[in-house]
């Protein structure tokens, strides 16, 4: 669908190899331009060092690898010829670094004014953090969106993944498509920022929409309430041999299911208003049965909202999931498959097939450098 679009990717981490690999799932020409073959893994892997480029395997399919020595006076007039072919870029590098005046929209979009540039930073292009750098997890924090887990007297609980650069990738790629839509219309390219603190602030939309507008936040409690904005029972919690999570389900609901009596003094206010009181009598009743006989005694109910807390085996193991074929082969290493996770949409009822496996390291270089009537000995 985004046959024709010719991007160079100056990406590293997340954000910027999920938003490349999601572009060149739908059509794209995306050559990864690559100078450094330690950005192929990302810290804290989990595996030992003959593993140490999967991050590479499940964020670089459907994409081309050029090397280039982006420091070099060679490589730069390199990017400059690579321009004439590819009028989009793609760069989350170059923040505070020495390339700063080099790698600039403004400076190519004279020469190039069809040129869309999507640049993407921590904090902002502006501002007195412009020059920082964060993480995810730090992210998590700065934004507020950790305050809002975990329990009363126990630290705030990040998310356990990188959820707000992966929602930065989707930002990247809407915005580099709304960009390309507009300069066919107008001959016009753009000067897209994204930023992971936009990105972490987005995640938040309904909170902060809440908040900036009087609404009423309680403090984090020690029941199984997981939100600061709803009423119970809204989280997870502990039955007789395991987890579940009920969400949003009425009083008269919990009053047919729990033991007789339990609720009489609380109703379908007190969720809100008292909602902690509320929360308590839920976490009590949900540990007198098995989460096997809540989910025989939930499925009898219409619009009651619940589910299991699944490990990764569970999750592995559910039809709706198989059904639902997130993962697909993207290559093999010592004879044994890779697998990541696909691209999420269906399109006419069908998935995304991989054109291309991750590449090895340079592996296109020859081929890329031929387009413009260079080779890599000159």
């Amino acid at each position: 669908m985004l046959e024709g679009m010719k991007i160079l990717s100056f990406v590293q981490r997340l954000a910027g190899a999920a938003a490349s690999q999601m572009l060149g799932d739908l059509g794209a020409e995306v050559v990864r331009i690559e100078w450094d073959r330690k950005n192929r893994n990302q810290k804290g892997y989990v595996f030992d060092s003959d593993d140490r480029e999967l991050f590479f395997q499940i964020t670089g399919r459907n994409q081309k690898s050029a090397v280039i020595d982006i420091f070099s006076e060679k490589g730069r007039n390199t990017v400059k010829a690579l321009l004439e072919e590819y009028d989009i870029v793609l760069e989350n590098c170059f923040s505070n670094s020495a390339l700063n005046d080099f790698f600039d929209y403004h400076t190519f979009s004279e020469k190039h004014p069809g040129l869309i540039w999507c640049r993407c930073t921590c904090f902002g292009s502006g501002g007195p953090r412009k020059d920082e750098y964060s993480d995810d997890l730090l992210m998590q924090s700065f934004s507020g969106l950790s305050s809002l887990n975990g329990y009363r007297n126990k630290p705030p609980i990040p998310a356990g993944t990188s959820l707000v650069e992966q929602h930065m990738a989707s930002l990247i790629v809407f915005g580099l498509i709304a960009a390309a839509f507009d300069r066919e219309r107008t001959g016009k390219g753009h000067l897209i920022d994204v930023n992971m603190l936009s990105a972490a602030m987005d995640l938040q939309i309904e909170t902060f929409g809440y908040y900036c507008n009087g609404g009423r936040f309680i403090e984090r409690v020690d029941t199984g309430l997981s939100t600061r904005i709803h009423q119970s029972p809204y989280g997870v919690y502990a039955t007789k041999d395991g987890y579940m999570v009920i969400s949003l389900t009425h009083y008269d609901r919990l009053c047919s299911l729990f033991t007789p009596g339990s609720m009489d003094h609380l109703s379908e206010e007190a969720a809100m208003e008292r909602r902690e009181e509320f929360d308590r009598v839920v976490c009590s009743e949900m540990k007198k049965k098995t989460t096997a006989q809540w989910t025989e005694l939930f499925s009898s109910l219409k619009d009651m909202w619940y589910a299991p807390v699944n490990e990764y085996d569970q999750v592995m193991e559910d039809e709706q999931i198989k059904h639902n074929a997130p993962f697909i082969r993207v290559g093999e290493k010592h004879g044994k498959d890779i697998y990541a996770m696909g691209h999420a949409n269906r399109y006419d009822g069908k998935g995304i097939k991989t054109r291309i496996f991750p590449p090895d390291y340079g592996q296109d270089t020859e081929s890329i450098l031929k387009t413009i009537g260079m080779t890599i000995t000159e």
